[in-house]
């Protein structure tokens, strides 16, 4: 679980090797042009291979989150069943639109 540490450490020679924390946090990111990118939790070859790798710039460290429509769980009920809620708000939000 080291890429999940929230740690400013750049291992430029192991980031096309091993999911490092600095581009895993552009899984996380809520920047939109880090949307559906870096998906591999240990090899980032599948993610090289379908294009979905992105190298963050050297000292960049991308804010992360849910965004700002969705705040951080606050228990642990949020954050298992919050993801949800927030799947089912995107898809109302969707409906709605789709029916104007």
């Amino acid at each position: 679980m080291f890429y999940h540490s929230a740690i400013r450490v750049r291992l430029s020679w192991l980031d096309r090797m091993l999911v490092t924390p600095q581009v895993h946090r552009i899984h996380h990111s809520v920047d939109a042009e880090h949307y559906n990118r870096t998906f591999a939790d240990l090899l980032p070859i599948f993610d090289i291979v379908f294009g979905t790798y992105y190298r963050p710039e050297r000292e960049a460290f991308s804010a992360t989150g849910l965004g700002p429509d969705f705040p951080a769980p606050r228990s642990l009920v949020s954050a298992q069943f919050g993801p949800l809620v927030a799947v089912g708000l995107m898809l109302r939000r969707k409906s709605n639109l789709a029916t104007q």
